[in-house]
This record gives C-alpha cells, sequence and structure tokens, in this order.
C-alpha cells in the first residue's frame, strides 16, 4: 500500500503560501526549452499536425512548451483532430438523426464527447 495522507505541496505553491520554513523548501524541477519551436512528431496524422501548428507557436513563444510536453501536446492534437473530424461528420448529418440514429443514441456523438474529454484531460500542459 502507498503512503497515506496529504499529496505534498508543489514548490512555487509552498513559495507562493510562505509557509516560513524555507530549509525544507525544495528547489523546483526546470524543463529544458528548446531554443526553436519543436516540430510536429512524425507519426502525427496530418490532421493532427495542422493542430499541434495552430497552438504550439502560441505556447512556445509564452514559454510553456517545453520537450516535457512535446508528448502531451501530440495527444491533445490527436484528440482535437478527432473531435474537429467527428463534429464536421454530425453537422453534415440531417438534424433528425444527429442525436438519436436508429433507436441509439448517434456513435458521433460519443465519439465528440469522448475527444473533448480527452482534450480537457491532456490540456494540462496548457497552464
Amino acid at each position: 500500500m502507498g503512503k497515506r495522507g496529504r499529496l505534498p505541496m508543489p514548490p512555487h505553491l509552498r513559495l507562493l503560501k510562505g509557509d516560513g520554513r524555507p530549509s525544507r523548501a525544495r528547489q523546483p524541477v526546470a524543463a529544458e526549452i528548446p531554443a526553436t519551436k519543436p516540430e510536429p512528431p512524425s507519426w502525427l496524422p496530418e490532421q493532427a499536425c495542422a493542430e499541434w501548428r495552430s497552438v504550439s507557436g502560441e505556447l512556445f513563444r509564452l514559454g510553456l512548451l517545453t520537450t516535457l510536453d512535446t508528448a502531451p501536446l501530440a495527444a491533445w492534437a490527436v484528440a482535437a483532430a478527432r473531435f474537429k473530424a467527428a463534429s464536421e461528420a454530425l453537422q453534415a448529418m440531417p438534424e433528425s438523426e444527429r442525436l438519436i440514429s436508429k433507436g441509439k443514441v448517434n456513435p458521433l456523438v460519443k465519439i465528440v464527447r469522448n475527444a473533448a474529454d480527452e482534450m480537457h484531460t491532456r490540456a494540462y500542459f496548457l497552464h
């Protein structure tokens, strides 16, 4: 069984809170920020590469895109591409079949919902 109790507070929050014990404060780990904007991985689909390029420039400009963030950004880009494709396919359907088709929830609705959830959970690198 793992450790019990509260998780330790991250160093940057500990400094903001000012717990009065600098001797116990851990030094934050700084990720390496590349000199140039990273290119999308070669295995990303074309639509995901477009999503990567649409956000990576601004993330890099703000100093939020480090070498540790390339995999989460790639996962987010794949989910964003899936969300966009399913949303467009859903909009192309007749309005009467968008939510319920043949007595069941339209599978595209589930794909859109799951992709949106995945984008939300993978977006921690955007903060």
